[in-house]
């Protein structure tokens, strides 16, 4: 899952062997593929995938503080907050608790 304008694959991201500090890495780039590939572990709704959406989810935080783009992960939040409101995905927010990705401006948990 790799593009010709892409420094990185997805899916070193997404089992945390890759935190996108390689050269060149466009954190525009980053975060629509980790939203994707979060997403899509979402999708399956099982417990080792959430997991490694946690991995996305970790990477994407760090790159967001790392880049001055907090903002950017927060809406994500909401977003994902808003994706994921079913009881379906109660265990998935109990890892995100557990995860501490919350809030990247102030370090709560304040979607979760």
């Amino acid at each position: 899952m790799k593009t010709e304008d892409e420094d990185f694959s997805v899916s070193q991201v997404a089992d945390a062997n890759v935190t996108g500090r390689q050269k060149n890495a466009n954190f525009q780039n980053l975060s629509k593929q980790l939203v994707k590939r979060i997403y899509e572990f979402l999708d399956i709704k099982q417990s080792q995938y959430y997991m490694k959406s946690m991995s996305c989810i970790k990477c994407f935080r760090e790159e967001a503080v790392r880049m001055s783009h907090a903002p950017d992960f927060n809406d994500f939040l909401q977003s994902l907050k808003e994706r994921t409101a079913s009881n379906v995905f109660r265990e998935f927010w109990e890892i995100v608790v557990q995860g501490g990705s919350g809030d990247s401006e102030r370090g709560d948990t304040k979607y979760a």
